[in-house]
C-alpha cells in the first residue's frame, strides 16, 4: 500500500540572546551532563582539556566566564588551557569499573587509576569540591571517565575523558579499527587517540568517525568510498583522517556518506555516495561542499541512509537528500530527492537527529518528528508517513525532553530527571519492550516509557542494540550480541541492560 502523506504549515519565530542564567541542572541541556554552577548561576559542559573537573562554562556564559574552564568547587573564574576548546558531543562520567581483556590474547587490561583513599576512585563517591583522581570526573556524585558513546549496526565506540577510544563488537569491516580478529566482545582500544591527540565528537554506523583536535577521522566500512574516497577498497581498519574538511567541528556517518560541518559561513562537506543528492551538488564520492546560507553556524549535523540534515545554533534547521518517506519535511510525490539544502518551516530548534528515512528534531522541550512511519519511527500514533513536522505527544505529567536520539527504525527521547521513552522498531529488542523484549512487540506507534532501574544522562540506539551512559558513570548495553555488541564479555542477547566491560581510566 503506498504511503500517505500530508502537507506542511510554514513556522516563524524571533529570538534574542543574552547570557543564560541556570537555577538547576536540566536547564544545561544544550549537551548531555551539562551541570549548572550555582555558585555562578551559568551552564558548563564535560571538556576534557579542563584538568581539574574535567568541565567549561558554556561559550556565552557571562561575568567574564564564557570558554573558561570550572574550577573545583564549580564557583570562581576558572582556567583555560592552552588547547583548543572542545565539548564532547555527548556526555561525561565513567563506564563500568571491572578489568578488561583484550581479543584473542587471554591478557587483561588492568584499571591502573590511582585510588587514594576512600573516595576520588574509579566508581566512588567524589571528595569535597567535587574532586576525582587523575583522568577521572565528578558526574552526579560518583568518579568516572567516560565522555561519550556511540552506536553503530553491529558494534559500539566509546570516548574517555582522557580523548581515548575504545571499540567493541563486529570487525568484519573494520568497525573496530584492527585487523584482526573479526568481532571482539570487550572494548580495545583504537590507536591514534588519546592525551595529546583528545577525540571529542563521535559518529558511528558500518563506519565510526571521530574528531580530534580540528580533524576528523574515519575507519570501517569503505562501501561508496564514504571513508576514504581515494581508496577503492572496501574497508579501512586504521583511521584516515579527513584533511580537506578541516576546522571540522561535528562529524555525522550515514549509511552510504560522511559529512563535516566546519563553523560559521563555512560549506558543510560531505563524501561518499550521491545518488540521492545527499553529499549537496552533483559529484561524488569525492567531497562536495553544501552551502549554508551565510550568518547560519552549525551547531549539529545528523546522516540517515541517505540523507543529511544540519542545525543551526541560531535554530535553523536545513536537509538534503533522499526524500522517499519525506524525511526532509518535503513532499516525496513532488520531490523524491533534493541535492539543494532545504531550509525546513519549524520552530527553533536545539538538535536533529535521523534514522533510515525519518528526521526528528527537538525544539524547546518538544520533540517532533517527520519521514517514514511504517513501524511508528514518528510517534504520532498512526504509522502513516508524513512530511509534516509532527509534534510527539507524551502522557500527561511526563516532565520535559532533555534530548533525543534516532537511529534505524526507532527513536528515543531522555526526560528529567534521566528516564528514557522511546518509539519505532523493536525487532531486535532496541526498545526492552514488555514480554521477551526481542521482537515480540514489533514497534510502538508512540512513546513508551522503557522500564530502567537507573537514570540516564545519553543514549546510543542502533540496528540492533541500544547502550545508555547512566548519569552515575556505568556504560550499559542491552539488544543482539552476535557480534559482541553489547561488550559483556560474551555473544549472548542481552534482554535487560549489562554492563560493559570497559575500566577506567
Amino acid at each position: 500500500m503506498a504511503a500517505t502523506f500530508t502537507a506542511a504549515a510554514a513556522t516563524s519565530a524571533c529570538l534574542n540572546f543574552s547570557p543564560f542564567a541556570c537555577q538547576d541542572d536540566t536547564q544545561c541541556d544544550a549537551e548531555p551532563l551539562g551541570r549548572c554552577e550555582l555558585g555562578v548561576g551559568y551552564c558548563s559542559y564535560p571538556d576534557v582539556a579542563c584538568l581539574e573537573t574535567g568541565y567549561r562554562y558554556e561559550p556565552d556564559a557571562g561575568d567574564g566566564l564564557g570558554g573558561e574552564c570550572v574550577i573545583p568547587g564549580g564557583v570562581g573564574t576558572g582556567s583555560t588551557t592552552t588547547e583548543a576548546d572542545t565539548e564532547p558531543v555527548l556526555d561525561s562520567g565513567e563506564s563500568t569499573m571491572g578489568p578488561q581483556t583484550g581479543p584473542d590474547t587471554g591478557e587483561t587490561a588492568t584499571d591502573d587509576a590511582t585510588t587514594t583513599g576512600d573516595c576520588g576512585g574509579a566508581g566512588q563517591e567524589c571528595c569535597t569540591g567535587n574532586e576525582c583522581d587523575p583522568g577521572l570526573a565528578c558526574s552526579e556524585g560518583v568518579c568516572g571517565c567516560v565522555s561519550a558513546v556511540a552506536v553503530g549496526d553491529r558494534h559500539s565506540c566509546a570516548i574517555k575523558l582522557d580523548g581515548s577510544v575504545w571499540c567493541w563488537g563486529a570487525n568484519d569491516l573494520g568497525q573496530l579499527a584492527v585487523a584482526a580478529p573479526e568481532m571482539s566482545s570487550t572494548p580495545i582500544q583504537v590507536m591514534g587517540f588519546g592525551p595529546g591527540s583528545e577525540a571529542t565528537v563521535l559518529a558511528a554506523r558500518n563506519h565510526t568517525c571521530a574528531i580530534h583536535g580540528t580533524t576528523a577521522a574515519c575507519w570501517g566500512d569503505n562501501t561508496d568510498q564514504k571513508v576514504d574516497f581515494g581508496a577503492a577498497i572496501p574497508f579501512v581498519t586504521t583511521p584516515s583522517e579527513a584533511v580537506w574538511a578541516t576546522p571540522a567541528t561535528h562529524v555525522g556517518a550515514g549509511g552510504t556518506h560522511t559529512c563535516v560541518s566546519r563553523g560559521a559561513d563555512l560549506p558543510v562537506i560531505c563524501w561518499g555516495s550521491n545518488a540521492s543528492g545527499q553529499l549537496s551538488g552533483a559529484g561524488g564520492p569525492d567531497p562536495q561542499m553544501a552551502t549554508i546560507p551565510p550568518g547560519l553556524e552549525p551547531s549539529a549535523i545528523a546522516l540517515g541512509q541517505s540523507h543529511t540534515c544540519v542545525s543551526a545554533l541560531t535554530g535553523e534547521l536545513l536537509c538534503w537528500g533522499d526524500n522517499a518517506s519525506g524525511q526532509l519535511g518535503l513532499d516525496p510525490a513532488t520531490t523524491p530527492m533534493s541535492s539543494e539544502t532545504n531550509v525546513i518551516a519549524i520552530p527553533p530548534i536545539g538538535s536533529v537527529v535521523a534514522g533510515f528515512e525519518h528526521t526528528c528534531a527537538r525544539a524547546g522541550s518538544d520533540v517532533l518528528c517527520w519521514g517514514r512511519n511504517d513501524q511508528g519511527q514518528v510517534g504520532d500514533g498512526t504509522g502513516v508517513s508524513t512530511f509534516t513536522p509532527t509534534i510527539v505527544t507524551f502522557p500527561p505529567g511526563t516532565a520535559a525532553v532533555t534530548s533525543v536520539v534516532a537511529a534505524a527504525d526507532q527513536t528515543c527521547a531522555i526526560v528529567a530527571p534521566g528516564d528514557v521513552w522511546c518509539w519505532g522498531g523493536n525487532s531486535n529488542g532496541e526498545l526492552l519492550l514488555p514480554g521477551d523484549k526481542m521482537g515480540n512487540d514489533a514497534f510502538a506507534l508512540s512513546p513508551r516509557e522503557i522500564d530502567l532501574d537507573f537514570d540516564v544522562a545519553q543514549l546510543a540506539t542502533g540496528v540492533t542494540h541500544t547502550c545508555a551512559l547512566s548519569t552515575t558513570g556505568q556504560v550499559l548495553c542491552w539488544g543482539v550480541n552476535g557480534d559482541g555488541q553489547i561488550g559483556d564479555g560474551t555473544t549472548a542477547d542481552a534482554l535487560d541492560p549489562t554492563p560493559v566491560q570497559l575500566g577506567c581510566p
